[in-house]
């Protein structure tokens, strides 16, 4: 996938940068996915599949249970959002949830919008 086509991260000069909506996701993902303990755990989870005492399956295990708890708990709606900055609309179809327009600019500068819904 050329990086152009990801929305969540950019090039800058040399490197690879979130972008304003990779940003805006991050400020919104729950905190036990943003957590440096949990990226350590699943790093020494890896160095152990790689040297064999541990296997590739039971460590998808736990990530899958990590990721079924955190929907779990979404659909409880036990999360905060901090959409201050963008404009947002109740959704029209279930008057839940809201969407947010987003606008980007491709590097050829061409802009184009799109739905977020939340």
């Amino acid at each position: 996938m050329e990086i152009e086509s990801r929305i969540w991260v950019k090039e800058k000069g040399k490197n690879i940068v979130s972008s304003e909506l990779g940003r805006q996701l991050y400020s919104v993902a729950p905190e036990i996915l943003t957590s440096v303990d949990l990226t350590a755990l699943w790093f020494e989870e890896q160095k152990e599949i790689s040297i064999g005492t541990k296997s590739k399956d039971d460590f998808l295990l736990g990530v899958k249970q990590v990721v079924r708890d955190e929907i779990n708990r979404l659909k409880e709606g036990n999360f905060k959002m901090n959409l201050a900055n963008n404009e947002t609309h109740k959704c029209p179809k279930c008057q839940n949830g809201f969407l947010q327009k987003q606008k980007v600019t491709s590097k050829a500068g061409k802009d184009y919008f799109w739905w977020l819904i939340y």
